[in-house]
């Protein structure tokens, strides 16, 4: 393997040669010298800050992190311990030791105290505010009352308030004081809800091993298929009724419940739940059968159907839909020949939203929506995005139905409360073998919080309808009808009838009552309200949606939300790409509709083909289809907008649309570059550590093969391809690649966000022009690079064509394509987080989610008709957890003396210290404790900043160890530096800046009980996310054990501002407490204390190559040379921010110079070290966050993370402006003109996107007549390709992986597409005089 030198980028053939090279490097040389001046010139900006009165927030920030944390504590061994829960038992604050010097040579401070700030809520008292005078309000008008809508686009301005029409001059409002984050709410009229009970641990943490209250009234498996029948439970004598005894209860809800494969878990919980129970009785067995017991739990409660009770909601119907015929007339639509869709399993939607809001559940759940806001020290209030009710969109609703006149027989206590419908519906595979499917609707309420309603185990979908396919005889129906079979334009129409005929359905008239007068319920937290039903999100992918929209697929106006044009696409993040989608925004107008019901006059009354001129002149110019939408015929005269329902999918549009086109794109450039470079990049990802307990998972397979990846797969790619690619690529291209993989991450990272302020919406704004930027940047420095189709690629078009019947070529050339409306959407994100929320509570995950208890459902049917048998083994299930808890709110709470599979035992002292010896080859020694050593934990407290077991098992004889690895160069000068450290700490010594050695008379004086230190398998670290949650890492020297904390060093006002870092980085290479005693000077305690600590070995900064947002590249690290004093250390876990994931830096290969071989590394390191590390900062949103600044949650850390200095980043000028198209090649990217400036641009005059010639319609390939009228005339042939595919994916897909929807259908047919040439950099020319508006006009 070739060696480089970091420094100068030297390639040598042996390590050898590298070592000599690096003796004479004038680079390392330069680079070295350039430190000592830097750290020369630092130390004198300490001396005269020594002599300085520090005043202002920097002494304030001081003061605050080296404040003692309030869980920090000094604890006598006396007390008892707790085997099962305790806080753990941490030190008090104590200055540390000087850390290491860098890389360079360069000498630092010890690392920072923070204190550990707790999540608290925005509940308390409210204080109420005059907050200004409004105008008087317009006169009523005439016409009648109009229940306003959720369509509208809103702009919002951090400042505005948002007050209805009909509320009085003097608009009152009402605040919360701040909590401890500077967060408050605002509202614009006085709750009703008391909400000082919306604060508890568990509603402020997710991770399952902290320890939190139990949530209030959580709801069961019985909401999502309805709860009447539970009604009957108060009434029953026994708690197991309505079966005759419990041993059959527990039977049955053991086979309903759990996995549908009994694992070796299922079987332990037959065992203990069922067979050990105390009430379990083999004679209650005795002719037991299956059948019979669920049908005694059918007929519990008393039913007018087969299946269900009335009260229940579940129904069985049947829907018609007419069938056109070419050149066959009818007298009306009506009296055309129907086609009757048996077999519609649904639930009448105004029964589901009134049995939810009279459960005691309802207590979870907003009825008041208000503004969140964020206000720093001395600076103005900041809006923040994160639930829907928080937003503009419902903040707006609730205004206007709070301006409706009341209800003539409402009294004055009657609080009228909008019902927010968020639905899901998406078509999925129940087996992996065949053609069952089952497309559901689930209903989610709004007012949720997102953070209960994402979790598939709260149980909050509502499982509303399912949709029916076109019957397969539907040929044979319409041949008997017309004598001739369908078309697929015909087929087509059909599917788009069913869907909104079943909406027609769900729609029904009771519910549109609700929708417009409200309906008065008795809620469950004993409030009488008036509900108004309000749609207010539609979460689907683009098939999907365009069935609901009712356009066409891959249109001449692709966009459900707006009508730019499909040739406009690329434009994605230019100026006037944003100004067309703000100002042509989709509307359904009475012109709309006009149009649709002529195109369908003429196609039933006059005989005409869907695809005819005289429908096409209709309909075609703005890509609608001849059907009007169920949501446009039931609520568009009340001002409803239904384009506006459809959100932003992350999920299927980015992670499996853009960002997979552009990672299947560079595989083509590295295919088409030869070599190993793709077996490269392989060997490289699956050398990739893994990070959290499901962050970052193994790239077991091949990334270039893309088989059966998830959407989480691909998210994992983008997080850690940034070291795997570097050096693959040749120099030109390669900064481009990495310009733009940085770009994309960042996006992604910013879009995924589960909190927003106006200020990261600016950014996130910023970004999506970046990336715009560099997509376009890198499609044309590929067009002279002959890429070809992947060979997945031409084995898919392969199988098309075989079946079409056509001869299968070679490999067909493939450019990026960026005409679609995958990449278009993108620039629609930042104006739906500010209306709808952050992306998270409403992505096709949680549908997708929810597919798993359907497919759980599947396997326990016959296969036939099983639609109904899925809704009824659902709601069985849902009575047996009903059930369940019945029993468990009867039972005395005794369960905690008796030990349960998975609870964990005490600690048993006395075992051996090490494990038997196995026979086979000897395995190499290691400080960390291996996978067979039983030391678990507990759940840690909430409270608690990091966790270590108590155990005793694992003891250290600290002579005997050192005896036997005195040659060991990890382990030189342990024992003094480790009594440096105890002694540092139970003295409290004041850090003076240099490293403190105490002598032997002080370090005689500590005594170490039994000269014993404790090892431990693992530390769990707890900390406050950006969204102010509490969240855990565990850290493990074994498997993740790279830590980070704060840095001492001061911001370098000098020439380069960017040499500074927030962070330091250490491995964690062993986990101790020790039980010391300290009788000498300055000793504060004669007991015995417990320390606890970490060994560690510390990562330096390569000065060489510095990252960041300013040079869009990860900050890289790189471990101390073991000579160099304090490349070891101890370290208190007390100042341990999180784990950080590391990624070696691949490039520049291991080497064995740092440290030889050592107990430190593990065994699977082979006594190497990788020469560089990266720093990923985009693993998760947490630590993406504590690198941008801005953190709300981050208050420990937010003044030395500043965003204002991201923002300089974002918002710099452009170094390079393109005047003349000439300029630059007629092949494509003039690369050397643009490697020597700075890509990081901002759109400040960005054009239409295309070049001159496109301007005025003379594109290569592209008549300028196409757009009026054949610009769909390649539709049917697309959608064909797409369900031909779809057919050969389906071989491929795994029956509990339905978000790996990978829609290659949809990529194989876009990228077969004639791509217009974009011509030169976009953002860097002024609009031509005759500017082409880009969006279709009638």
């Amino acid at each position: 393997m070739t060696k480089i030198c970091c420094h100068c980028q030297g390639s040598f053939s042996s390590l050898n040669g590298l070592k000599s090279h690096r003796k004479g490097c004038k680079a390392r040389t330069t680079s070295i010298l350039r430190s000592v001046q830097q750290r020369t010139q630092a130390k004198a900006k300490i001396r005269r800050r020594e002599k300085q009165d520090i005043t202002g927030d920097c002494q304030e920030l001081r003061d605050e992190l080296n404040e003692a944390p309030e869980l920090q504590h000094m604890e006598p061994i006396t007390v008892p311990v707790d085997a099962y829960m305790r806080p753990p038992t941490p030190i008090p604050e104590i200055p540390q030791h000087t850390l290491p010097p860098t890389r360079s040579g360069r000498i630092r401070k010890a690392p920072r105290h923070h204190k550990d700030f707790l999540p608290s809520t925005t509940t308390g008292v409210l204080h109420t505010h005059i907050s200004r005078l409004l105008p008087p309000p317009p006169p009523p008008a005439d016409a009648p009352i109009d229940v306003p809508s959720l369509a509208c686009n809103i702009e919002t301005p951090m400042d505005s308030e948002i007050l209805p029409t009909g509320m009085q001059n003097e608009a009152t409002v009402f605040e919360t004081e701040p909590n401890d984050f500077g967060v408050y709410r605002r509202y614009h009229r006085k709750p009703c809800q008391d909400i000082s009970e919306e604060g508890t641990d568990d509603s402020l943490c997710d991770t399952p091993t902290i320890a939190t209250t139990s949530p209030f009234n959580p709801s069961s498996a019985l909401d999502s298929f309805g709860r009447a029948v539970v009604n009957g439970l108060a009434k029953a004598p026994d708690w197991f009724t309505p079966f005759l005894n419990s041993t059959v209860f527990r039977l049955m809800h053991w086979a309903y419940t759990g996995s549908n494969q009994k694992s070796t878990g299922e079987i332990e919980r037959l065992v203990h739940d069922v067979l050990l129970s105390p009430d379990f009785d083999r004679e209650h067995l005795e002719g037991f059968r299956m059948g019979r017991e669920e049908r005694r739990l059918d007929e519990h409660a008393t039913s007018t159907n087969a299946n269900f009770n009335i009260d229940d909601g579940w129904h069985e119907a049947s829907i018609n839909i007419p069938l056109p015929k070419e050149r066959t007339r009818h007298d009306s639509e009506e009296q055309a020949p129907h086609l009757e869709v048996k077999g519609v399993w649904h639930r009448k939607l105004l029964d589901v939203i009134i049995t939810a809001y009279r459960e005691k559940s309802v207590r979870q759940l907003v009825f008041t929506p208000y503004q969140f806001l964020f206000q720093e020290a001395d600076e103005s209030p900041e809006r923040v995005y994160t639930e829907g009710y928080t937003c503009d969109a419902l903040l707006e609703e609730d205004a206007n139905i709070q301006a409706q006149p009341r209800h003539v027989d409402d009294n004055q206590d009657v609080e009228y409360s909008m019902v927010p419908l968020m639905l899901w519906s998406d078509s999925t595979h129940l087996a992996n073998f065949g053609t069952a499917s089952l497309w559901p609707i689930y209903l989610y309420f709004g007012n949720l919080s997102k953070y209960l309603r994402c979790k598939p185990s709260h149980f909050a979908a509502h499982h509303l309808a399912y949709i029916p396919s076109l019957p397969d005889t539907i040929q044979d129906v319409y041949q008997n009808i017309y004598g001739l079979p369908a078309t697929k334009n015909v087929l087509r129409i059909c599917k788009t009838q069913i869907m909104h005929a079943v909406w027609l359905l769900l729609m029904d008239e009771q519910f549109m009552e609700a929708y417009v007068h409200g309906i008065l319920v008795d809620c469950g937290d004993n409030i009488r309200r008036r509900l108004f039903p309000r749609f207010f999100t539609y979460s689907a992918d683009y098939p999907e949606r365009i069935l609901l929209a009712c356009i066409r697929f891959l249109g001449r106006c692709p966009c459900p939300n707006c009508l730019v044009l499909k040739s406009r696409v690329p434009d994605m993040g230019t100026k006037y790409d944003r100004k067309r989608q703000s100002e042509n925004g989709r509307k359904d107008t009475t012109f709309v509709q006009m149009l649709i019901a002529k195109a369908r006059k003429l196609i039933f009354q006059f005989g005409k083909s869907i695809t005819s001129k005289a429908v096409e002149c209709k309909i075609q110019p703005t890509s609608l289809l001849p059907t009007r939408s169920a949501f446009s015929i039931r609520l568009a005269s009340l001002g409803f907008n239904h384009y506006s329902l459809y959100v932003y999918d992350l999920l299927h549009e980015f992670e499996l649309g853009v960002w997979k086109a552009n990672f299947t794109h560079i595989l083509r450039v590295l295919y088409a570059e030869g070599g190993d470079r793709v077996q490269a990049l392989n060997r490289r990802f699956r050398q990739v550590p893994t990070f959290g307990r499901y962050t970052i998972r193994r790239f077991s397979n091949n990334v270039s093969g893309m088989k059966k990846l998830a959407a989480r797969d691909f998210e994992d790619i983008l997080q850690c391809i940034l070291p795997c690619i570097e050096g693959l690529l040749p120099s030109p291209l390669e900064k481009i690649v990495l310009d733009l993989l940085w770009d994309l991450a960042v996006w992604h990272a910013l879009a995924k966000l589960r909190l927003h302020t106006d200020t990261s919406l600016s950014i996130l704004d910023q970004a999506t022009t970046n990336v715009g930027t560099s997509v376009r940047r890198f499609a044309r420095a590929c067009a002279n690079i002959d890429t070809r189709e992947l060979p997945r690629e031409e084995a898919a078009r392969g199988r098309r064509e075989v079946a079409k019947g056509k001869v299968v070529a070679g490999k067909k050339q493939k450019k990026l394509n960026l005409q679609t409306f995958k990449w278009h959407d993108m620039g629609h994100v930042v104006s739906m987080i500010r209306k709808c929320g952050t992306t998270d509570g409403y992505s096709t995950q949680v549908g997708e989610c929810e597919h798993k208890r359907v497919k759980k459902m599947y396997a326990r049917t016959n296969k036939r008709e099983h639609e109904g048998q899925i809704a009824t083994k659902g709601h069985r299930e849902g009575l047996l957890v009903k059930i369940k808890e019945k029993e468990k709110d009867l039972k005395p709470c005794d369960s905690q003396q008796s030990m349960h599979p998975g609870d964990v035992p005490p600690p048993i002292h006395g075992l051996p210290s090490q494990p038997k010896k196995k026979r086979g080859r000897p395995k190499k020694n290691s400080i960390a404790l291996g996978p067979e050593d039983d030391d678990r934990l507990p759940q840690t407290s909430f409270h608690a900043h990091h966790h270590i077991s108590d155990s005793q098992r694992f003891a250290v004889d600290i002579p005997k160890f050192l005896s036997e690895y005195c040659k060991d160069p990890g382990v030189k000068g342990f024992l003094p530096l480790l009594k440096d450290h105890l002694l540092s700490r139970l003295t409290r010594r004041e850090f003076d800046g240099d490293e403190h050695v105490f002598s032997d008379e002080e370090r005689d004086a500590l005594r170490i009980v039994d000269n014993r230190i404790y090892r431990h398998k693992v530390i769990r670290i707890n900390y406050t996310t950006y969204d102010m949650r509490r969240d855990q890492d565990s850290v493990n020297p074994r498997t993740h054990a790279d830590i980070m904390v704060l840095s001492p060093e001061e911001d370098i006002e000098g020439e380069d501002v960017d040499l500074g870092h927030p962070y330091w980085y250490a491995r964690v290479v062993g986990i101790f407490h020790a039980k010391v005693r300290y009788l000498g000077p300055g000793s504060t305690s004669s007991d015995i204390q417990k320390v606890e600590f970490l060994w560690v070995r510390w990562f330096g900064r390569d000065l060489s190559a510095l990252g960041g947002f300013g040079k869009r590249r990860l900050h890289r690290i790189g471990f101390a040379d073991s000579e160099q004093p304090g490349a070891f250390g101890f370290l208190d876990p007390g100042i341990v921010l999180r784990a950080v994931h590391l990624i070696p830096a691949f490039h520049y290969g291991r080497t064995t110079a740092k440290l030889g071989p050592s107990i430190l590394r593990q065994p699977h390191d082979l006594d190497e070290d990788w020469d560089l590390y990266y720093v990923n900062i985009f693993v998760d949103r947490d630590m993406f966050m504590r690198f941008l600044g801005g953190g709300i949650g981050h208050k420990a850390t937010r003044l030395i993370v500043r965003i204002a200095d991201t923002l300089r980043h974002f918002f710099k000028k452009k170094a390079l402006v393109v005047e003349d198209p000439s300029e630059i090649d007629d092949d494509g990217l003039d690369i050397d003109a643009l490697m020597d400036v700075d890509l990081a641009v901002v759109d400040d005059g960005a054009d239409s996107g295309l070049d001159e010639d496109q301007e005025h319609g003379e594109v290569e390939g592209h008549d300028e007549g196409e757009d009026e009228e054949g610009g769909d005339k390649d539709e049917e042939e697309e959608e064909e390709e797409e369900e031909d595919e779809d057919e050969d994916e389906d071989e491929d897909k795994e029956d509990d992986e339905d978000e790996d929807k990978e829609d290659d259908e949809d990529e194989d047919e876009e990228d077969d597409e004639e791509e217009e040439d974009l011509g030169p950099e976009d953002e860097n020319r002024e609009p031509d005089e005759g500017y082409d508006c880009g969006y279709a006009a009638f």
